[in-house]
């Protein structure tokens, strides 16, 4: 019928003008505004958290409550997000990327609000704010979702840099989130929150409206639907998804996944922990914190910027992820050891230079274990690792600050980096590096002419889009197998390779309607 149709018509790969197919090399499977959509929506999803993240602290003890008692707040938050978000990541590859990335931005909007309007709840506002942190954790599956549409969307050949730029969105949203929300801060201890909602809800109405379904997902859920028919067809019982079973996911997942633990413990520490640190030591409030946050994200954007690139065509992503793992967690160990706010603020941007380095190359090497059938399986454990860590991280550190002093958190950060580190070094030794991003370049003829090899991943989605093509069309392509290959053949002529003209030539003299159109 007609939604049948479109959703071929979205499932079918991107093609344009002859001068494109021949010069622009490997493509995104979408609109470029799709993938401006997925950046926009990962900016506002940091801007919105990193608007409320300086002023939490100080919002917490408007209930009255200890310094241990604010680590609680940030671990129940830690708590449901492991708990829960990581089947919404594991969702996607059942129910599609987009419908994740939409229920956990209105679930995370609406918990923001009910966390902004705990104060005027009388003796109830320190359960109704609990609960919204709770419930906030429950829908924190927007960065996760992200990465798996973007991985979806990119070729093989482009995925590392354009993970690499997605990894500098969420530091552009951290560059100007700390200080809008501590400025935010002297109108009202929750009007950052109650702003971190609306924006969320805001982002979800646009999400709805113009991110279109990874072409990739629709191809897998076509496949599984003609397997469903076929199996009717033969009167047996329908297995939906049979022809799209999900790949095993491998062992070093999960030991990455034990690093990006040791990680979120670190992570999660250090944003529990310093704003307590500063306050105490030199007297900072949320809006000098917030400042202080906005120059570790301007050091992390130089990361992304500069440290990234370089490293990329030296180093695989694991070998990346080591380096800053170790710069993130000797500069963490350097905060704890200040004795000025200037020197204290200096270790701390250092240490987000790691944290970017860390970050991004993290992310990329989990895609290179990952395929249409278990991506949101791998990010999702990768997700459920990373916030059992940040759930158990601020419970400590801040039992640590009340016990041993404000400056033990650090040290408790610092060697979970780096044991972070040595994991990403196992990991980096274990596999051969990645080869380097393609870089686009003109179409070279006659004897320097070279045929695309593609990867397994493309070949497997070409073949998938054919078989689907031709089963809609009619075409007998199981039982007269050679007869359709013979079809194929005549249609797709070989094309002449002397020069740039008589290749143009002989590629616009294919049915150009059926080829380009």
């Amino acid at each position: 019928g007609g939604s049948t149709g479109a959703l071929a018509a979205m499932a079918a790969p991107r093609v344009g003008s002859a001068e494109a197919l021949l010069d622009s090399g490997p493509q995104l499977e979408v609109p470029d505004v799709a993938m401006l959509m997925i950046m926009i929506t990962l900016f506002i999803d940091n801007l919105a958290g990193s608007i409320s993240t300086p002023v939490m602290p100080y919002y917490a003890k408007a209930f009255d409550i200890s310094t241990a008692n604010i680590g609680y707040l940030y671990a129940v938050w830690s708590f449901s997000s492991t708990v829960f978000a990581p089947f919404l990541t594991r969702a996607a590859d059942k129910i599609g990327r987009k419908t994740v990335l939409v229920m956990s931005l209105v679930g995370a909007g609406i918990a923001n609000l009910i966390q902004a309007a705990a104060l005027f709840f009388g003796s109830w506002a320190f359960p109704v704010f609990l609960f919204g942190r709770f419930f906030s954790g429950i829908w924190a599956a927007v960065g996760a979702t992200c990465t798996v549409y973007v991985t979806d969307v990119c070729p093989e050949q482009l995925r590392a840099g354009v993970l690499a730029k997605m990894a500098t969105v969420p530091v552009l949203a951290l560059l100007f989130g700390p200080g809008l929300g501590g400025g935010l801060s002297q109108l009202g201890l929750n009007v950052p929150i109650a702003v971190d909602g609306t924006i969320t809800l805001c982002s979800a109405c646009l999400v709805a409206y113009y991110l279109p379904e990874t072409p990739s997902f629709l191809r897998s859920r076509m496949a599984s639907a003609s397997a469903a028919a076929a199996d009717d067809a033969e009167g047996g019982a329908a297995t939906p998804g049979a022809s799209a079973k999900a790949t095993p996911v491998p062992a070093a997942v999960y030991l990455i996944g034990v690093g990006q633990c040791f990680g979120g413990m670190s992570f999660s520490t250090i944003l529990s922990s310093f704003a307590i640190f500063m306050f105490h030591n030199f007297g900072f409030d949320a809006l000098k914190v917030g400042f202080t946050m906005m120059l570790g994200s301007l050091m992390m954007v130089a990361g992304n910027v500069w440290a990234i690139p370089f490293c990329s065509p030296r180093f695989s992503n694991p070998t990346t992820a080591c380096f800053g793992s170790v710069i993130n967690g000797l500069a963490t160990l350097g905060v704890a050891g200040s004795r000025t706010w200037q020197v204290a603020v200096f270790w701390t941007v250092v240490s987000y230079l790691g944290m970017s380095m860390r970050s991004s190359t993290v992310t990329a090497s989990l895609a290179s274990f990952s395929d249409i059938t278990n991506r949101g399986a791998v990010f999702g454990i990768s997700q459920t690792f990373s916030n059992l860590g940040r759930m158990i991280g601020p419970v400590v550190a801040t039992h640590l600050a009340e016990w041993y002093g404000v400056s033990t958190p650090f040290l408790f950060s610092g060697a979970l980096a780096l044991s972070q580190a040595a994991i990403m070094f196992v990991i980096g030794r274990s596999h051969a590096p990645a080869p380097p991003a393609l870089k686009k370049a003109a179409t070279k003829f006659g004897v320097e002419w070279e045929d695309e090899r593609g990867s397994k991943e493309d070949v497997e989605a070409l073949g998938r889009f054919m078989a689907d093509l031709l089963s809609k069309r009619h075409y007998q392509w199981v039982s007269k197998r050679a007869d359709v290959e013979h079809l194929l053949a005549s249609v797709l002529p070989e094309l002449q390779i002397d020069d740039r003209e008589t290749h143009q030539a002989s590629l616009q003299g294919i049915s150009t309607k059926q080829y380009l159109s």
